[in-house]
């Protein structure tokens, strides 16, 4: 594709959706980050629900 093309606005594809997909991931791997400062018993269940939150952003990534 000629790079003409590619600087209009009508050829640039849209990342919001990924975009805002990843920032979701960053925010649960923030999450995990802090897991050190939370009590024992709830490991658990952040680590139970982060997997399926993190599942289901990939999920929307691969348009699963």
């Amino acid at each position: 594709m000629p790079s003409s093309q590619t600087e209009t606005p009508e050829f640039q594809p849209d990342h919001q959706p990924v975009d805002a997909t990843i920032q979701r991931i960053d925010q649960h791997m923030a999450v995990l980050d802090s897991m050190r400062e939370r009590p024992l018993p709830e490991h658990a269940d952040v680590y139970q629900r982060l997997h399926v939150e993190l599942q289901d952003a990939l999920a929307e990534i691969d348009g699963n």
